[in-house]
């Protein structure tokens, strides 16, 4: 990829590497760190207006923030190229550092993304005797609840995950749940996947089975959405000619 560069932003680029020469670095190195958003764009980095270089203590923010600003439009301007990558995953977000070698003139990049993948888990059980009468007292007193076998639906994330009002009958058929059914839904998903409500993108559903009165089964389903990350260098340089 190639890029071209106005005469002040060059300036800026020279102005940076005499300022970065100053502090005796261990790499004649700049890094930066723009941040990705969820789901695409761009924003300062966390930390902030970050310009680093290495030197023998440590890493050193140079404090100067109109050279972040140059990399930022430099990311922003080719968004397509340096975007590629996060187009890969679903509401991706992350981070693109930018090293600037001054012995060179040459940038180059690497990614870090970080992306959700759903996995599914299992868990059931059978139902205390008492909530077990509980639930089959509901159950008889509804007209609309008939059959042995019930599925509720359920959805989480935001901090507000619920359990949808209606559910399915073994026949699939729609039928409108008692508040008991969804109770014990709250509960068994409380006991079992504590945070549940939490975890962005989570659903599944939980399975009510009355075919012994006495011992109810529940069964529950969950996708839940755990953190991957994966990191990488882009497949080009950009040669500046200052």
């Amino acid at each position: 990829m190639k890029i071209s560069l106005t005469d002040e932003q060059k300036r800026i680029i020279k102005r940076t590497v005499a300022l970065a020469k100053s502090y005796k670095p261990k790499q004649n190195k700049i890094y930066t760190t723009v941040s990705i958003e969820q789901g695409g764009g761009f924003e300062t980095f966390w930390d902030g207006k970050m310009v680093e270089i290495s030197i023998h203590s440590g890493v050193k923010d140079i404090d100067y923030s109109i050279y972040y600003d140059l990399i930022y439009d430099i990311l922003s301007d080719n968004e397509d190229d340096f975007l590629e990558p996060f187009y890969k995953f679903d509401e991706s977000w992350g981070t693109i550092e930018s090293c600037f070698n001054f012995d060179t003139n040459t940038f180059t990049f690497q990614y870090g993304i970080n992306y959700y993948d759903s996995n599914l888990s299992e868990q059931g059980g059978v139902l205390k005797k008492s909530i077990s009468e509980e639930l089959v007292n509901a159950k008889n007193s509804s007209t609309d609840i008939q059959g042995n076998i019930f599925t509720m639906r359920f959805d989480g994330g935001g901090d507000s995950g619920y359990i949808e009002d209606n559910g399915e009958n073994e026949l699939g058929d729609e039928v409108s749940l008692p508040s008991a059914f969804t109770d014990i839904g709250y509960e068994v998903l409380k006991n079992k996947y504590g945070g549940w409500e939490m975890n962005e993108g989570s659903s599944g559903h939980i399975t009510l089975d009355f075919s012994n009165p006495t011992n109810v089964k529940y069964n529950i389903e969950i996708y839940l959405n755990e953190v991957e990350e994966k990191g990488g260098d882009y497949d080009f340089d950009i040669k500046i000619d200052l």
